[in-house]
């Protein structure tokens, strides 16, 4: 249910709208780092350690901001975070580690802000339909990652790194919603029962068998998603591919099979096994991952389509834990949606970016396509627990944590 304010109610629709508007500029600011890092000829193992560190800070704070989210100041995150990602579009205009340091630390907090809020929004106006609308949630970053680093690396060649403009969008949106978002998601009634910082809530959600499975299903396709945007620009360059695949072509292709599919998968998943179809995934992703490193270098009549389809099936795992955790804690939906977001980023973005980097450092010739490969392995993970879920989820049945309400 969601409260009107003074200003009168804004509509589902228009909720959704933001929501996916927001995500398109909040992921196109984080989908820069991979490609900028690879324009500028940073070390990958020195790149990939001060990514993971930002994550490990900004991501740590979802279980903060879904708190807040939980007492009702939805809107003031949604702007906050959108503002704060923005940083990333001053990469350009800067030269040194400490500056890159702390631009993308502010983008991993603004992504931490704004994730769990979003998601917590469209899990209060989808219910019968979860796996669809979070489908074209999902769809929406990946328009804005995909289309990221070509727009960027187009903006930082031709503008001699003067790349700033690329907030104006972001900032656009953020005014927009200060000045005609008129609603405000009710004040969840389990609020009351945790903290700002509620890791022991945390901890009651891991003792729950299928939102543990939940957990690390996402934690092991997360961290294959990450260390594939991180280390594509450096596996296409070793590779020998044209550097409009490098730079931007060969991800664009990647995203584009991870927005059209969720919603596609999404539907299909609302009328069928969320088991099967996980599992279904994680199997196919592992074949696409290992089939585009087993060539030296692939046509670009197979290595599109192959992205296209890399991207599609790893992608579509995460809306439907999304929406399937909202549903089973109805009560708790900011925090539940932090911890399948932000407490899943945390591990998985760390690994990914941190261990990625450094084992493509480490292998040295074709390392980029090594550390790929050892990455991978986690697809086991997500394909073994995803067996382990139960043939059938009762959605009519929600789950009640022990603060309380049980």
């Amino acid at each position: 249910m969601l409260e009107k304010s003074s200003k009168g109610p804004s509509s589902s629709l228009l909720l959704l709208v933001v929501a996916c508007l927001g995500h398109f500029c909040v992921d196109f600011m984080i989908g820069i780092w991979p490609v900028f890092k690879t324009l500028a000829g940073l070390d990958l193992a020195s790149a990939g350690l001060l990514a993971a560190s930002c994550v490990l800070i900004g991501e740590a704070l979802q279980g903060l901001f879904g708190s807040l989210g939980d007492r009702g100041y939805h809107k003031y995150l949604l702007m906050v975070g959108v503002a704060l990602t923005t940083s990333s579009a001053i990469f350009g205009h800067c030269s040194s580690y400490t500056a890159f340091f702390f631009l993308f630390l502010a983008t991993c907090i603004g992504s931490a802000a704004f994730h769990p809020t979003a998601s917590s929004i469209l899990g209060q106006i989808s219910s019968e339909r979860g796996g669809s609308i979070m489908g074209f949630f999902t769809a929406a970053g990946m328009l804005g990652i995909g289309v990221s680093q070509m727009l960027f690396s187009w903006i930082y060649t031709a503008f001699d790194g003067s790349t700033a403009i690329l907030a104006v969008p972001s900032l656009v949106l953020v005014l927009f919603v200060y000045l005609f978002l008129h609603v405000q998601p009710k004040r969840e009634e389990n609020s009351e029962h945790h903290g700002l910082f509620p890791f022991a809530l945390f901890l009651q959600f891991l003792k729950i068998k299928i939102l543990r499975l939940l957990y690390f299903i996402m934690v092991g396709n997360q961290i294959v998603i990450w260390t594939l945007a991180f280390l594509l620009p450096d596996f296409l360059l070793t590779r020998g591919y044209p550097s409009w695949i490098v730079y931007g072509g060969g991800h664009l292709f990647l995203m584009a099979g991870a927005a059209i599919c969720p919603p596609i998968i999404g539907y299909l998943a609302d009328r069928n096994s969320v088991r099967g179809v996980i599992a279904t995934l994680s199997l196919g992703t592992t074949i696409f991952l290992y089939v585009l490193l087993a060539s030296g270098i692939w046509h670009p009549a197979v290595l599109f389509p192959l992205l296209f389809a890399l991207g599609g099936s790893l992608n579509s795992v995460s809306p439907l834990v999304w929406s399937l955790g909202n549903q089973l804690v109805p009560k708790n939906r900011g925090m539940v949606s932090a911890f399948l977001m932000g407490f899943v980023w945390l591990i998985s973005e760390s690994i990914g970016l941190g261990l990625g980097g450094v084992l493509a450092s480490s292998f040295g010739e074709d390392g980029p396509a090594q550390a790929l490969a050892c990455m991978g392995v986690s697809l086991l993970l997500t394909f073994i627990l995803a067996r382990k879920l139960p043939k059938t989820i009762d959605k009519s049945l929600p789950l009640y944590l022990p603060t309380g309400d049980t």
